[in-house]
C-alpha cells in the first residue's frame, strides 16, 4: 500500500488539485450569450471560440462539488486503477476529495497544507500546498493558468481521442506553452452546447494517463468551512513532508 499511497498523493496534487481535474469542471448550465457562442468553432474546427467561452465560465466559478470516477493508467501499475467518490472545491485553493471505492481515502487542502488520510494503512500524509498552485487543474481554477493564453489547443478527431473522448462532445488537446513538470498535456471532452466538461485526462511525460469523469455537478454552492478542515485521527502514523 506504500506505492498506492504515493500514487494517491500524486493524483490529489496533480489531477485533483484540480482540477483541475477540477479547475476545468463546469456545470451543465449554458453560458449566457456573450462573445463567442458556446457551440461556435472557427474554420476547420478551430477550438478557439469554444476555449474562450469555457474560460469566461471558469472566471465566474467560485465553487464546485459533485461526483467523480478516476482512472489511472501507468506502465508501473499494470492494470488500470479505477476509483470513485465525491469532491468539493472552493476558490482559490480549498479542496476535498473523498474516495469511496474501492477503498476509503480522504484528501483535503485549505490552500496552505495538504492532508491525505489512508485508513487501510493507518497513515496521514501531510504536505505543503504549492503557492504557485502547482497542479494543472487547481491553477486553472485559481486563475493562475488560462485556457485561452497558457495552452495551445487542437481539436482531436474521434479516432485520435479514443477513450479520452465521449459521445456527442468535442475533444480538445491542450499543450502548455511553457513546459511543466506535472503534465505534458490535457485532453478535455466538452459538450459544445452546454459547456459541460464530461471528461478530463492528464497526460504525463512517459505516456501515463489519469482520466476523470464528472457527474452530478453543482456550481457556486455555499460550502461549509468544515469541509476543508482536517481533523487528525487518533493513533495514525503521520508522514510529514513539509
Amino acid at each position: 500500500m506504500r506505492r498506492a499511497a504515493r500514487l494517491s498523493l500524486i493524483v490529489f496534487l496533480i489531477g485533483a488539485g484540480i482540477g483541475t481535474p477540477p479547475g476545468t469542471l463546469l456545470s451543465q448550465e449554458a453560458l449566457p450569450s456573450q462573445g463567442a457562442p458556446a457551440g461556435a468553432e472557427g474554420p476547420s474546427g478551430d477550438p478557439a471560440p469554444l476555449i474562450a467561452s469555457l474560460q469566461k465560465k471558469m472566471e465566474r466559478l467560485t465553487s464546485l462539488r459533485g461526483r467523480f470516477v478516476q482512472r489511472l493508467e501507468s506502465r508501473g501499475l499494470g492494470r488500470a486503477r479505477i476509483e470513485s467518490g465525491r469532491f468539493a472545491i472552493r476558490k482559490p485553493g480549498s479542496m476535498r476529495w473523498e474516495y469511496e471505492k474501492p477503498e476509503k481515502k480522504l484528501a483535503i487542502t485549505d490552500g496552505r497544507t495538504t492532508w491525505l488520510h489512508l485508513p487501510e494503512d493507518n497513515e496521514v500524509h501531510v504536505g505543503r500546498y504549492p503557492q504557485d498552485g502547482g497542479a494543472a487543474a487547481s491553477s486553472l481554477l485559481a486563475g493562475r493558468l488560462r485556457l485561452d493564453e497558457d495552452f495551445a489547443a487542437r481539436r482531436l478527431t474521434p479516432e485520435e481521442s479514443g477513450p479520452m473522448g465521449a459521445a456527442g462532445v468535442v475533444a480538445i488537446h491542450l499543450t502548455p506553452r511553457a513546459a511543466r513538470e506535472e503534465f505534458d498535456a490535457l485532453v478535455m471532452a466538452v459538450d459544445p452546447k452546454s459547456l459541460t466538461v464530461r471528461r478530463l485526462t492528464v497526460v504525463d511525460a512517459i505516456g501515463g494517463r489519469m482520466t476523470f469523469e464528472f457527474f452530478d455537478l453543482e456550481e457556486n454552492a455555499v460550502l461549509d468551512d468544515a469541509l476543508f478542515a482536517f481533523e487528525m485521527p487518533r493513533g495514525v502514523e503521520v508522514v510529514d513532508t513539509r
